[in-house]
């Protein structure tokens, strides 16, 4: 089915009308954004009451146990993404020498070698 103009640019209108305006967020969405703002507010010492109030001052209404369930829920999943560079210690990186280096050290390039396996058969029944 084709679209004419008209459809087009009143979908654009639509569109661009939406973007300006966002659909209603969720307790959650909003919780998340403005968490830091909740955590600043109760580290200098407000209740949850007194944030539940502004919150609902602000046209987000939010019952005591959801608020601390769902702040409680967020902070977990903060939590629980941690950067892999910040949970894994890097391990110190062994850096093969050069073949210069190699012949003018050898006790560095014996560090590095890699181990052979010597089978002397004769060996083994003998000892």
């Amino acid at each position: 089915m084709p679209h004419d103009e008209d459809n087009i640019t009143q979908a654009r209108t639509r569109l661009q009308a939406l973007a300006q305006h966002p659909p209603h967020r969720s307790v959650a969405m909003s919780l998340r954004a403005l968490l830091p703002d909740i955590e600043a507010a109760q580290r200098a010492g407000a209740s949850s009451t007194d944030i539940l109030a502004e919150l609902a001052a602000a046209g987000i209404a939010i019952r005591p146990r959801t608020f601390a369930k769902t702040l409680a829920r967020i902070r977990r999943e903060g939590r629980a993404v941690v950067p892999v560079a910040a949970s894994v210690a890097t391990p110190a990186l062994r850096v093969t020498p050069t073949l210069e280096t190699q012949r003018s050290n050898p006790a560095v390039y014996q560090e590095f070698k890699r181990p052979t396996f010597e089978y002397d058969p004769l060996k083994t029944l003998e000892g």
